[in-house]
C-alpha cells in the first residue's frame, strides 16, 4: 500500500516537494481499512495543522477500487467525520475512485 497525499493548487503540480507517502509492510502492520483511515486522517490532520487548507474549500482524495483497504464504510465514515470537525472553510471532501487502470492517476506519476 503507498498512500500518497499531495497538494495541487492552481498551477502548482504535484511534485516530490508537496507529496507525502505512507508505506508498509504487512509483516509491520495490517493494511485493514483502519490502518487505512488512520494514515489519511493523520495526513488530513497534519496539513490542517500545517496551514495547507487555509485556502481550501475543497479536499479530494483520489483512491484506487481496494475493498479492503480504502473503498468501504471505515474511510468513508473517517472522511465525514474529519470534514464535520473541520474549519467551515473546508466545504466538501470527494472521494474519487478511478476505472481500472489506476497507474494513470496523478499520484502514481510524481515517482
Amino acid at each position: 500500500l503507498t498512500a500518497v497525499a499531495g497538494v495541487s493548487c492552481g498551477s502548482k503540480a504535484l511534485s516530490r516537494e508537496n507529496v507525502s507517502i505512507y508505506t508498509w509492510s504487512e509483516n509491520e502492520v495490517s493494511k485493514s481499512s483502519n490502518e487505512v483511515a488512520s494514515a489519511i486522517f493523520k495526513e488530513l490532520q497534519t496539513r490542517l495543522d500545517n496551514g495547507d487548507f487555509n485556502d481550501t474549500h475543497t479536499i479530494r482524495l483520489v483512491c484506487d477500487g481496494c475493498g479492503g483497504q480504502n473503498k468501504n464504510t471505515i474511510v468513508l465514515t473517517m472522511c465525514l467525520n474529519w470534514l464535520a470537525c473541520s474549519p467551515s472553510r473546508i466545504k466538501r471532501m470527494e472521494l474519487v475512485y478511478p476505472i481500472t487502470g489506476h497507474s494513470f492517476m496523478p499520484s502514481d506519476r510524481v515517482f
